[in-house]
């Protein structure tokens, strides 16, 4: 069964732009039109211009943002601001105390191999995708890694006894001498 609603008033045309003008009009404006796409008009091409070499800048290109600008940052902060005065006075602690503990049973879940290994996958990812910004993420952990080392350096030997801490820092060459298995230098002289 079909259904049909009734129109009480007919369609009106689509408006083309031109309705109101008479025809000589509108081949005044076609001809001014033709005069300015026309191939004998004076000025640089739009095309050529786009493509020519500007220079030795024409090779730098803007660096992409990654990110919020800082006036972004800025209102999230104040509004995280505003948001914790109007809170209780509780809510604040449990947040941090539940996101710790989600935090810490994850780790205990996935387990220290699979936490590792999302993390150095995730790394990878980043570094194929943008280099630059996982080099700094990379010069960063390092940094911290460093200070923190510093730390614990200052700490008895007794509460650090067995501490490891990555340092993050890129792996230097291997000499040449140890590039090769050390069996195979004994075999070939064998």
């Amino acid at each position: 069964m079909k259904i049909r609603i009734k129109r009480d008033r007919p369609r009106r045309p689509e408006p083309s732009g031109l309705e109101g003008l008479e025809k000589a009009d509108i081949q005044a404006i076609d001809r001014v039109r033709r005069a300015v796409e026309g191939p004998d008009v004076e000025g640089p091409d739009p095309v050529q211009a786009r493509t020519q070499d500007a220079g030795p800048q024409a090779s730098v290109r803007p660096r992409p943002s990654h990110g919020r600008s800082f006036t972004q940052w800025l209102t999230l902060m104040i509004a995280g601001l505003a948001l914790v005065m109007l809170m209780p006075g509780w809510v604040v602690p449990v947040t941090v105390f539940l996101s710790l503990l989600t935090v810490v049973t994850l780790y205990y879940a996935l387990g220290y191999d699979r936490i590792c290994r999302l993390i150095v996958a995730w790394y990878r990812r980043l570094e194929r995708r943008d280099p630059e910004r996982a080099e700094n993420l990379r010069a960063r952990a390092a940094y911290w890694s460093k200070r923190v080392s510093d730390w614990t350096a200052t700490l008895p030997e007794s509460w650090t006894q067995g501490l490891y801490i990555p340092d993050f820092e890129p792996e230097p060459e291997q000499p040449e001498i140890l590039q090769t298995d050390p069996f195979e230098r004994l075999s070939a002289k064998a």
